[in-house]
């Protein structure tokens, strides 16, 4: 992918979800938000996830503030539930980790495993528990 066709699907992007060029470039995490080539790689590894979903606040649909990237398997498992905190801020963290993958090349190391955020909010990625 050129850094022309990388912007042009970056611009697609935004327009798709309702927000400006900038706001989505604002989402991105700072580790691939300067190069278009490593921010569309970004962006194609997440789902961009609605903190109030559509179906549930259709106003909110193209509201920046109301949405997040995020790793498919979550955002798809939730559906049409709330997105807790907790969830935002994992989000949040696998985000910068796969970002800073994708910055160093390395992509293909990234794994990611799930936590339950019912049970004291607990990452699983270390084994490490971050929010208690």
């Amino acid at each position: 992918m050129t850094q022309d066709e990388a912007t042009a699907y970056l611009l697609e992007r935004a327009t798709n979800e309702g927000i400006t060029f900038d706001n989505l470039m604002n989402m991105i995490p700072d580790a691939v938000s300067d190069d278009a080539i490593q921010a569309a790689e970004f962006c194609q590894l997440r789902d961009y996830s609605h903190i109030v979903a559509v179906s549930e606040a259709p106003g909110l649909a193209t509201d920046p503030n109301n949405a997040f990237f995020e790793h498919p398997s979550p955002n798809r498992a939730r559906g049409a539930d709330e997105a807790l905190d907790c969830e935002i801020d994992h989000a949040e963290l696998d985000g910068d980790i796969l970002a800073e993958h994708i910055d160093a090349d390395t992509v293909d190391a990234y794994i990611y495993e799930p936590h339950d955020c019912n049970q004291g909010c607990f990452i699983d990625l270390f084994g490490i528990p971050i929010f208690a």
